[in-house]
């Protein structure tokens, strides 16, 4: 599993279990560390979105 595999799993599990707003931390996090790497790229943005949607249904 790559690097950036592990941390987005990292975030997917605190975004289930710790809440979104530090899931966005993370997934902000794998996002910078891999630029220019396509495939982690894909990864975080899902994630991204993801955690954005999570935490707009917390505000509703």
């Amino acid at each position: 599993m790559s690097r950036a595999a592990k941390q987005v799993a990292a975030a997917r599990k605190a975004l289930q279990s710790d809440g979104p707003d530090y899931a966005l931390m993370l997934a902000q996090e794998a996002a910078a560390a891999h630029p220019g790497d396509g495939p982690a790229n894909l990864l975080c943005a899902q994630l991204l979105l993801d955690t954005g949607d999570a935490l707009g249904a917390m505000e509703t």
